[in-house]
């Protein structure tokens, strides 16, 4: 579940990506509109898993302007399960017409796949937070947890130990834990402390969205043709640099020359800079 979460997450920053790419230029409220209904088809979808779907619920998404009070109205019409697909294919809409006035169409099924991921792992989720353990199959459990701890009763209450009670106690917990912790990670998207912060992923993610969306090349100081007039590919690299790995502490002289361990040292000339270089010893 956390994956699916992350993953969708990820879709959404990736959209966003594409977007900014093929749209920025030539239609930049096209791609601010599209982002605007993918961001909120998001914060949807698990309002509606929560059950939050009236509108004291998502006040906060009208008094951001993530959502305006005309397409709430209109999102109002349809089943809340809906409302989360019904925003990406807005969504997507707005992108495509973007694409087509942009002239860019083939940029057009690279963001309807985006979209169509994100539906994606919005379905995963959702069909996994529905599809809970039967209450039958609960309830067996627990009459078997509660005949499991009976009997342990009975035979440590009839053992000649002064551990036995103690060992009872023990066993009893970790069975209760156990099913206890697993009634509570059937659903992560609750307001459990152990569930996930929902809130926090959220916020992260629409700051990410708005640095890729919005955030000019190294803020606007620096123009993309002034920075390529002076790029030079591969950069000069130092054998003394360390970015990675841990720096070599000083060793003290064993005797070899300098001559020696230059030699030691030498590198495969014509290699890519790149990669990882491979000392040879020289015999």
């Amino acid at each position: 579940m956390y994956e699916m979460t992350q993953g969708m997450f990820n879709e959404v920053s990736c959209y966003a990506h594409l977007l900014r790419i093929w749209l920025r230029s030539r239609c930049p409220n096209h791609a601010r509109l599209a982002l605007r209904y993918a961001v909120a088809a998001t914060m949807m979808h698990f309002a509606h898993m929560k059950g939050k779907t009236s509108e004291d619920d998502v006040s906060d998404l009208l008094s951001s302007r993530i959502l305006l009070s005309n397409e709430w109205k209109d999102l109002q019409r349809h089943d809340s399960s809906q409302w989360s697909l019904l925003l990406l294919s807005w969504s997507n809409e707005v992108a495509l017409e973007g694409c087509r006035q942009a002239e860019e169409k083939s940029a057009s099924n690279g963001m309807t796949s985006s979209v169509m991921k994100i539906y994606t792992h919005m379905k995963y989720i959702s069909d996994g937070v529905a599809l809970l353990v039967p209450f039958q199959y609960y309830h067996l459990l627990a009459k078997m947890v509660a005949s499991n701890i009976l009997l342990w009763a009975y035979s440590m209450g009839t053992t000649d130990s002064c551990f036995a009670p103690l060992a009872f106690v023990l066993c009893t917990v970790v069975f209760l834990g156990m099913m206890r912790l697993s009634s509570a990670l059937a659903d992560p998207f609750g307001d459990d402390d152990v569930d996930f912060p929902m809130d926090t992923w959220f916020l992260q993610v629409a700051e990410l969205v708005f640095a890729v969306s919005e955030k000019e090349y190294l803020d606007g100081t620096v123009s993309v043709e002034q920075m390529v007039a002076h790029e030079r590919f591969p950069p000069r690299l130092d054998h003394s640099l360390h970015l990675l790995g841990e720096r070599p502490s000083k060793q003290k002289a064993t005797g070899h020359s300098s001559k020696s361990q230059a030699s030691e040292l030498r590198c495969v000339r014509g290699h890519n800079p790149y990669r990882e270089m491979r000392p040879i010893r020289t015999t």
